[in-house]
C-alpha cells in the first residue's frame, strides 16, 4: 500500500515502480492518504472482502472433507483434559 500520498513532493519511488513491485510479487496495491481520506475506504473494502472470501473458501474446504461445522464441545474437553488445559 502506498501511503501519505498528499506528501507527493517527498515520494521515493513512482506509482509505476510501485505497481510493478506489488506485481511481480503478486500482490495489491494501493495509494492511499489518511489525512486527505483518499483511497482508505477502498483498502479497508478489500482487506474485508478477501477476508470473507478466505474464511469460505476454508469453510468450502471442510465441507468437503465432511466436516459440518459444528464443535463436539465434550471432544473438546477431553482433548482439553489430554493436554492439561484447565478451562475447555
Amino acid at each position: 500500500m502506498g501511503n501519505k500520498i498528499d506528501l507527493a513532493e517527498e515520494r521515493q519511488i513512482t506509482k509505476e515502480e510501485a505497481e510493478k513491485m506489488a506485481s511481480a510479487y503478486s500482490l495489491k496495491y494501493f495509494e492511499a492518504s489518511a489525512k486527505d481520506n483518499i483511497g482508505v475506504k477502498d483498502f479497508i473494502l478489500n482487506i474485508v472482502t478477501d477476508i470473507i472470501k478466505e474464511r469460505e473458501k476454508e469453510k468450502d474446504k471442510k465441507d468437503m472433507e465432511g466436516n459440518d461445522g459444528y464443535i463436539d464441545l465434550e471432544k473438546q474437553k477431553d482433548e482439553g483434559q489430554k493436554h492439561g488445559l484447565c478451562c475447555l
